[in-house]
């Protein structure tokens, strides 16, 4: 979110509570479309003030 918006929306910090249980827990990626491997990614061109450069760069 941060790349894409050119620093103008910025992520949420996500907390966990502990498991009081102490059982092993799972995580799992999503990917919206790994099959676009060859795509470049980066801040959107009308996001921020115009004119002002982009802090970020395409990955």
């Amino acid at each position: 979110m941060l790349i894409i918006s050119n620093e103008e929306y910025k992520s949420v910090d996500h907390r966990v509570l502990a498991n009081p249980h102490h059982e092993p827990r799972v995580s799992i990626a999503v990917f919206l479309n790994p099959s676009n491997r060859e795509g470049v990614f980066g801040p959107f061109a009308r996001v921020g003030i115009s004119g002002e450069a982009s802090s970020l760069q395409r990955v």
